[in-house]
């Protein structure tokens, strides 16, 4: 190990310690905007999960799927002003064609969730 810092100093690289940055600086604005959503799920004992769409899941499936009084929901976090894919949004309008609830949530309109239980 010593060998190896020895190496770094030689060739002036950083050390790893530099290269590790603290949790909240890596965490992306969108998830900043998932972790809110997830807090007001869970204030509100909902069932929800991140669907994962590896080789056998489906893509543009929303980044959140919940149930909370037999409503399925599907909700989709954005950053900003983005906006959701051509086929994420023919997965939310699929949602809402079945019947389910699907939204799109950013920083500006988060409070749609919590109306969405008050309301």
């Amino acid at each position: 190990m010593e060998v190896i810092f020895t190496a770094l100093r030689l060739c002036q690289l950083p050390t790893l310690a530099t290269w590790l940055t603290p949790k909240e600086q890596t965490v992306t604005p969108e998830a900043k905007v998932k972790k809110k959503v997830v807090a007001i799920l869970k204030q509100h004992e909902a069932y929800f999960f991140y669907p994962v769409t590896s080789g056998y899941g489906r893509s543009g499936v929303p980044d959140i799927i919940a149930c909370h009084d037999g409503r399925f929901i599907g909700i989709e976090c954005k950053a900003g002003k983005n906006k959701p894919t051509p086929l994420q949004q023919v997965n939310l309008d699929q949602i809402e064609g079945a019947g389910g609830i699907a939204l799109v949530i950013n920083e500006d309109n988060i409070n749609t969730v919590e109306e969405l239980f008050n309301g």
